[in-house]
């Protein structure tokens, strides 16, 4: 979670949670009949006697099943309703969310956000975190709480998997999640990725379904890359905490692709203009299908600008996320290769001659760059042989990656090109301050 007291100079902040003092025919031939004879009648007879034999069998049968069946019917009725309610105890009732927007829906934008707004909104949950600090004026351990905002990832065995921010729980010493309906439960942390400030959470099933809570929307997740500035966008989150639970705003997607730095880390990120506030912090940046394509995570703070709200991309995202889960560590175990760049602008083409890539101003020590060989000045143009345009590029691919996973590098020097192996670290490990 991110504190009021941020030091960054730049203007772009992580949006602080609010704190509370917070599915063959043939032909048929008619053949005339021939006169019977005595041996052919006693065979009819026989026949006769066979089939009312049979048909007496099949209805005293039916009986018996029948009189089987109306039992099971009974016990059935009598049974049902305990085996339910045993039914219930260990499992949920999941809605999932599919292109809700459907044909029938009307032209007016408004309808098609309020459809948005029913369907999906349920998949957005307050995030409530608990900070403890010791008080300088009588040496005695204060909390505060902080307010932010949640989606519900995925539900396992056991779980429900939520995902936010990391800056919406940093530090907490407890965090409670309110579902849509009121009811609010203690949620553990699976694990975060501070770097690309994203958390998940998870709430038992059994807690679940103590309280009653026997139904959930898992939010449906869309592709980020194949948006289109200008196409609708809906934020639904709490900004200003509980008492704004399920805000929705719209807009449109203003920009993809915005490179920011907050708190030293560069991210790739969406802009809109729907409007974000403090609280927003984890919420839902929804598409027109009501799929989700952007966490919520940051705003642009000035008193002559208004609608510049940021959102981390589902494709950036997703992969961070997935990595958490299948690590299970709790702890911040994001890969890092040690330097810092710069896209390639007008002073560095000419400087280099390379018209795409990322130019490495400085290599940290001790870290995987260092270790294998980079140089401030070097160009990289590929990661295991896949092409680098810009800087959103590197970091696609190192949040497909893991800690200890082992890349090769492609890079321009001067006038040759060279290839370097490095074994990703952790980044805190590299940088402690």
């Amino acid at each position: 979670m991110d504190n009021n007291n941020n030091n960054n100079n730049n203007q772009y902040e992580n949006i602080d949670p609010i704190y509370k003092h917070d599915y063959n025919s043939d032909e048929l031939e008619i053949i005339n009949p021939k006169p019977h004879s005595p041996q052919k009648s006693l065979k009819r007879f026989a026949f006769f006697r066979f089939v009312s034999i049979f048909i007496m069998f099949v209805f005293l049968g039916g009986v018996v099943f029948g009189a089987g069946y109306g039992t099971a019917i009974y016990l059935g009725s009598q049974l049902t309703p305990n085996l339910i309610k045993e039914n219930n105890q260990t499992s949920l009732d999941v809605n999932r969310i599919e292109n809700i927007v459907s044909s029938t829906t009307s032209n007016n934008s408004s309808d098609s956000i309020a459809v948005i707004a029913k369907t999906a909104g349920p998949s957005v949950v307050t995030v409530t975190s608990t900070i403890s600090f010791n008080s300088v004026f009588n040496n005695s351990t204060q909390k505060t709480e902080g307010t932010g905002s949640g989606i519900i990832y995925d539900i396992t065995d056991d779980n429900l998997l939520i995902i936010t921010n990391h800056h919406v729980i940093e530090d907490s010493s407890n965090i409670e999640i309110t579902l849509q309906n009121g009811v609010s439960l203690h949620a553990d942390v699976v694990g975060y990725d501070s770097r690309m400030d994203l958390a998940v959470l998870s709430l038992s099933l059994v807690d679940l379904n103590a309280v009653g809570v026997n139904n959930i929307t898992v939010a449906t997740f869309g592709d980020s890359t194949i948006l289109q500035v200008g196409e609708l966008a809906v934020a639904i989150g709490n900004p200003l905490g509980k008492e704004f639970s399920s805000t929705v705003t719209a807009g449109v997607i203003s920009a993809i692709n915005r490179e920011l730095n907050i708190d030293g880390s560069n991210l790739s990120l969406l802009q809109t203009d729907a409007a974000i506030n403090p609280g927003n912090s984890g919420g839902a940046l929804v598409n027109s299908s009501g799929e989700v394509i952007g966490i919520n995570t940051a705003k642009f703070i000035d008193e002559k600008v208004e609608g510049m709200g940021f959102s981390i991309p589902t494709h950036i995202a997703l992969p961070v996320i997935r990595r958490i889960i299948e690590s299970d560590s709790g702890t911040d175990e994001k890969p890092f290769l040690g330097v810092k760049i710069s896209d390639i602008n007008e002073d560095i083409y000419n400087e280099t001659g390379m018209p795409f890539g990322i130019y490495i101003i400085k290599v940290y020590e001790n870290s995987a760059a260092e270790i294998a060989g980079l140089q401030a000045g070097d160009v990289i143009f590929s990661i295991d042989k896949k092409r680098l345009v810009n800087s959103a590029d590197l970091f696609n691919i190192l949040s497909t990656k893991n800690v200890g996973d082992t890349i090769i590098i492609s890079i321009s020097r001067g006038d040759e090109n060279f290839d370097f192996s490095a074994t990703l670290s952790k980044y805190s490990d590299v940088i402690t301050d």
